[in-house]
């Protein structure tokens, strides 16, 4: 059947935005994005939700929203609030359908394990290894930066300053104990619609070995965009490349406890990792645009790779001054500043 409706992105952003708790909700959902239609003579310039479900699809149900099953439609209505421009007062809603799409999909897991490599990082011994994805350095500090994920880094017992090790320089927990493998400490992280994590290099020489084993160094970021061609570097698949398929995505993130995380506004790509790439940023050519944290795996299905948009971590004002650990000691922070 033809799409007649003629859905603009903003306005599909907003459906997902209203109606992200609700699917998420139902646990056979992994995830809820906005695409847009493929163009032809019967169809328009529209955008749609697709809904990523983990079980068979059967006659578009197992939706269960507030203990009451409901069928996730072909299409539903949206409704948007209109706001008088000068005043803020209400002026009613516009009603909306939207195209509802279902896929089959796999749980999203993040890209950790115990593989290490010449770019791989870490803040424990023998376990949780990342993916030092970028180096850089930020306005007002001298210091090299390197970038990873907090589920990497940080995760629930991390904390700021905290040393940052190169798993392959380090042949025991003593080694760890003895910080002979440190290259560096924490100096901020995110668990919130991000995994990210930043420290400072302290170790000179790892600067250089680094790039000498190809992690680029972030210069400019730039917005990524729906059909782009990226690249990334991970310490266990190396280079690799793939097309984002949403900037827009809500997905929920299982963890190795069997808890998951909600995470919304993220970049979905075609699959680009596994475990130990945890970390790898996303490059358009020189622009840096995404930071890789998790993926599915199911050789049966097809899989997909989940990135941070990584203008939402640089070269924006945070909402609320940050902690941020550098130079031996925490200060605050606004915001972020790629220094080109």
């Amino acid at each position: 059947m033809p799409i007649t409706s003629n859905i603009s992105e903003e306005e599909a952003n907003l459906a997902l935005s209203q109606f992200t708790d609700a699917f998420i909700e139902e646990k056979s959902i992994e995830y809820i994005l906005v695409l847009k239609s493929m163009v032809s003579f019967f169809t328009k310039h529209t955008y749609y939700l697709e809904v990523g479900k983990i079980e068979k699809l059967q006659n578009n149900r197992n939706l269960i929203v507030s203990d009451k099953e409901k069928t996730i439609p072909k299409e539903f209505e949206f409704k948007i609030w209109k706001k008088d421009g000068q005043s803020s007062k209400d002026q009613g809603f516009e009603t909306k359908k939207i195209k509802v799409k279902q896929n089959l999909t796999s749980k999203t897991t993040i890209d950790v394990s115990n593989f290490d490599s010449d770019i791989s990082v870490s803040n424990r011994f023998g376990t949780d290894f990342g993916t030092c994805g970028a180096i850089f350095k930020l306005e007002s500090f001298a210091s090299y930066f390197g970038i990873s994920n907090w589920h990497v880094l940080q995760h629930e017992t991390g904390k700021l300053g905290q040393p940052i090790y190169h798993p392959q320089k380090a042949d025991s927990a003593e080694d760890y104990a003895k910080n002979k493998s440190k290259i560096g400490s924490l100096s901020w992280a995110s668990n919130t619609d991000l995994d990210v994590a930043i420290f400072e290099i302290e170790d000179t020489d790892e600067i250089k070995f680094l790039q000498e084993k190809g992690v680029k160094n972030i210069h400019e970021i730039a917005l990524p965009k729906r059909g782009q061609l990226v690249e990334k570097i991970g310490a266990n698949s190396g280079t690799t490349s793939a097309r984002i398929r949403s900037v827009n995505c809500s997905l929920r993130v299982w963890k190795p406890n069997g808890s998951f995380q909600v995470y919304r506004n993220q970049l979905q790509l075609y699959k680009l990792s596994v475990p130990g790439d945890s970390g790898s940023v996303l490059f358009a050519k020189d622009k840096a645009v995404g930071v890789v944290f998790g993926s599915t795996n199911n050789s049966s299905i097809e899989n997909f790779s989940y990135a941070n948009d990584i203008t939402r971590v640089f070269n924006r004002k945070f909402d609320a001054e940050q902690e941020f650990y550098v130079d031996g000691k925490n200060i605050k922070i606004k915001e972020l500043k790629i220094k080109k």
